[in-house]
């Protein structure tokens, strides 16, 4: 069993291709490019990460990904998870959280859709992975968190 990492897929959003700047000519060639390069790497019983915004203003229902993807799903709330309120999660995901601290091999790890600036174990090496700002390293949190400065 192995465990994996992803945020911000955004199925079914046809306005992240551009926002993001995402290869893809349609939402369909989107999407079925994330379902193809997903289940090539996982197996059914890795456990996948789910670092928010799953899905956003699909015309598919979120059973269309959720039945196609491997793995066991764990989400982590974004911004753009109103769509669980509309589906039985626990038929889909062996847990559901806004923010979650794991283990993986012998690091700590802090899940959050958002980048924050410290967390639970930051002295200690734990690592937090994120979402939300998706590609860009323009954001206002993104250059006060993590860029190089000049003392």
């Amino acid at each position: 069993m192995r465990k994996f990492y992803i945020a911000d897929p955004h199925f079914g959003h046809e306005n992240v291709i551009k926002h993001s700047n995402r290869p893809f000519a349609s939402i369909e060639e989107m999407d079925q490019s994330l379902i193809c390069n997903w289940n090539s790497v996982v197996e059914s019983e890795d456990q996948v990460y789910i670092i928010g915004d799953f899905l956003f203003r699909s015309s598919n229902t979120p059973g269309y990904y959720l039945d196609q993807l491997k793995g066991r799903k764990h989400l982590i709330r974004g911004n753009h998870e109103q769509w669980t309120q509309k589906v039985d999660v626990e038929k889909y995901f062996e847990s559901v959280s806004t923010y979650l601290e794991t283990n993986d091999e012998d690091k700590h790890i802090i899940l959050f859709h958002y980048p924050i600036g410290e967390w639970a174990r930051y002295y200690q090496g734990s690592i937090h992975i994120f979402g939300h700002i998706h590609n860009s390293t323009q954001s206002p949190v993104f250059n006060s968190i993590w860029r190089k400065r000049e003392c």
